[in-house]
């Protein structure tokens, strides 16, 4: 077994003694990180979705972990870094992204459906190509985009932004809380 098949297989013995009734779901998340996927996580507040990933993220040397609360009224700004005044005036339209989810290697985007479209369409080749245009093509390290939602959506002009979600578990409430 190799020093990498370790780690993982620790970080994932760890992950599932601290994360109770959620194997599969921890499985999976591993799967899509290492295979540069993206998931999304249904399931009520508090069911752990956010802290399964920060814990994942941590255990990652170097990792940079992106996570933001989405609203309709977000801007790409908030998600992608403010354009740069220093480079408009020559006429550039450039983004500052110290920071922001294109330096990330795994990020959290919660609530994702409640991002407008604008937002949601100017991530749609971060996700599929692991590029953005800032002026010209910039390579990300981004690894995986981990989206979560209490509710399915059913709008027609957001099937494109969820089909780039490949694994989409529902994680529930824990089924015997009291025997834990």
């Amino acid at each position: 077994m190799t020093v990498l098949q370790l780690k993982l297989q620790t970080l994932r013995k760890e992950l599932n003694a601290a994360h109770l009734e959620r194997k599969s779901v921890i499985d999976g998340l591993l799967a899509t990180l290492l295979a540069n996927q993206n998931a999304l996580l249904y399931g009520p507040p508090g069911t752990g979705k956010s802290l399964i990933l920060r814990e994942i993220c941590s255990a990652i040397a170097d990792a940079n972990f992106f996570q933001r609360l989405l609203h309709k009224a977000m801007s790409p700004d908030e998600v992608l870094g403010q354009i740069s005044l220093k480079a408009l005036k020559q006429d550039i339209m450039k983004r500052n992204t110290s920071g922001r989810l294109q330096e990330a290697h795994l990020a959290f985007l919660d609530e994702v459906f409640r991002g407008n479209g604008v937002l949601l369409n100017s991530l749609l080749e971060l996700m599929n190509e692991r590029t953005y245009d800032n002026p010209d093509k910039q390579k990300s390290p981004l690894r995986s985009i981990v989206g979560a939602t209490n509710s399915i959506d059913s709008g027609s002009d957001l099937e494109a932004f969820a089909d780039r979600f490949i694994y989409r578990p529902w994680i529930f409430d824990l089924k015997n809380p009291q025997l834990y």
